[in-house]
């Protein structure tokens, strides 16, 4: 880093004395969002100490990066705030020193007013994940990328007063990862826990962000510490969901399986106190990987997140998805495999604005969902992220039109010129797919019932605040919707067909309840009508 990157403190530096506070802060999601489910939260599981509804997980990076700062500061001289369960005040702002903030890109608007405050406020402002870069606004330091090889550095170098403007991080060895200290968490405040096995992904999809920052190359953990981590959540008592966040859980299939026989036997020794779930991708389906398959339900898992994107095999080839292609099955033929073989729920990603899609690609997209029958897919629009090959090539075309927000149920945003679509139809085919996909509830219940054949009872343990949510969705679903007949004759079935699984069947409706509110106000903001089964909600 060039001397005229430094930044300097004062002559005598900033050693470490016992008084120099720091302030590690998550900023907040935006509340309608179809991936976080605080929709969700807000109706069925109420409001917590500060009016906020419960979050769905930790902010597992700054969990990370708060033991190597409580080491250089002090454990009484670091505090940490998500706020996503709590607001951040003037009063916390003035009791620091030091602002440590992370974030991925749909926080960005928060992380923009918090820097912003915390620099009018004369703080050291310090910031880093994947919305960060080297021009991010009103950072001190910012840390690009991965922190275990520049951490230690900048902690040394800012209390010596020579800290750089950007510290470029490196891919560390999975043995050098940070590991994540829960003691600060009050558990009551989220509805998951978050742990990580491993980084990277050996694909390559043009729309993807994954390889650029943390490379093809796979990096796993050693099994025996990542149940070491389990031991910790479980001793501190969390119980519930535990999302393993990897972007591809079976990109380095042998170690995979050997991480979910060791999960098997600590799950049966423990009674099963964690329900898992995880990313990964159709290659499951792949005869070889049979066993890796089969492997999921001992170990403990209800659900896997697969990135299935389109019908088209165009689209596909398109955007580097090969391996959603690879021979031997249809793709519907591979889905439906996962859900029999490896006993789990499949929440699939879908996108619509690839080069390739036609005007036909709207219906093809809804009647594939019909096909696969999956209860929740995922719509996003195709978004230029920064750090891809994606967003590289349509600015080579001179086809962006600014950058991306992450935005996802906030807005409807198309950031590029679409190649086969107009930018209206393409809108209206979105939404039209929104319509047919979350608003159809005779077609949702129907999803629901069919996966319900395939995932195990329920063995994980009911809480308290899910037992009450519950009755909220009862009472909302079940006596205030226009479509509550249909609710409760999907409850019946499900009680009747599948008796040990209705934890599973009341959660699925409590999604499609996300998915469709949600789908509501986006239609309401696109003018968008909606049908009258569900107009009486909006």
């Amino acid at each position: 880093m060039s001397e005229a990157m430094k930044v300097e403190e004062s002559p005598a530096g900033l050693r470490s004395d016992g008084n120099r506070t720091a302030l590690l802060v998550y900023p907040e999601f935006p509340m309608e969002s179809y991936w976080n489910f605080r929709e969700m939260h807000r109706i069925l599981l109420g409001e917590n100490r500060w009016g906020y509804p419960k979050a769905m997980m930790p902010p597992l990076g700054l969990l990370c990066i708060i033991g190597p700062i409580r080491e250089r500061y002090g454990r009484e001289n670091v505090r940490f705030i998500d706020m996503n369960v709590r607001p951040l005040t003037d009063m916390d702002l003035e009791w620091a020193d030091d602002l440590y903030l992370s974030a991925m890109l749909t926080q960005s608007e928060s992380f923009d007013t918090v820097a912003r405050r915390a620099r009018a406020m004369g703080k050291r402002v310090i910031g880093g994940g994947p919305y960060v870069n080297e021009t991010t606004p009103n950072l001190d330091h910012a840390f690009i990328n991965e922190c275990e090889t520049t951490l230690g550095t900048f902690l040394d170098e800012f209390f010596e007063g020579g800290a750089s403007k950007v510290y470029q991080g490196h891919k560390p060895e999975a043995g050098e990862f940070l590991i994540p200290d829960y003691s600060d968490l009050d558990f009551r405040d989220y509805s998951s826990m978050a742990v990580q096995f491993s980084r990277g992904c050996p694909h390559d999809c043009e729309f993807c962000d994954i390889t650029s920052r943390y490379g093809r190359k796979m990096r796993t953990r050693d099994s025996g510490e990542f149940l070491t981590d389990l031991d910790k959540l479980y001793d501190l008592g969390w119980r519930g969901q535990l999302f393993i966040i990897d972007d591809n859980f079976i990109g380095k299939p042998k170690d995979a399986l050997t991480l979910l026989k060791g999960l098997a036997h600590w799950q049966k020794e423990h009674g099963y106190p964690f329900e898992l779930f995880t990313q990964a991708t159709v290659l499951l389906a792949e005869k070889r990987n049979e066993e890796l398959l089969k492997a999921f339900d001992p170990a403990g898992f209800s659900m896997v997140f697969l990135g299935i994107e389109s019908p088209s095999e165009e689209s596909l080839r398109e955007t580097n998805k090969l391996h959603n292609l690879k021979p031997g099955m249809t793709l519907v033929e591979k889905i439906h495999r996962i859900q029999e073989v490896g006993k789990l729920l499949i929440l699939g990603g879908f996108i619509l604005g690839f080069d390739s899609d036609g005007s036909d690609i709207f219906q093809r997209q809804v009647d594939f969902i019909e096909e696969i029958r999956i209860p929740t897919p995922m719509f996003a629009l195709l978004s230029p992220l920064p750090e891809t090959k994606l967003m590289e090539r349509l600015e080579r075309e001179g086809r962006l039109f600014g950058k991306a927000s992450g935005a996802v149920a906030t807005a409807i945003e198309v950031a590029f010129q679409p190649r086969n679509l107009g930018l209206d139809e393409l809108i209206d085919g979105y939404c039209q797919v929104l319509r047919d996909v979350y608003l159809n509830m005779d077609g949702f219940y129907a999803r629901c019932l069919s996966s319900l054949r395939h995932v195990q009872a329920s063995r994980f343990p009911f809480k308290l605040d899910e037992f009450f949510g519950m009755f909220r969705l009862f009472r909302h679903e079940g006596l205030s919707s226009s479509h509550r007949g249909k609710f409760w004759k999907y409850v019946l079935t499900a009680l009747f067909r599948h008796p040990t699984k209705l934890p599973f069947a009341l959660r699925w409706a409590a999604y499609g309840m996300h998915y469709r509110l949600l789908t509501l106000k986006l239609l309401a903001k696109s003018k968008q009508p909606a049908p009258a089964l569900v107009s009486a909600e909006a």
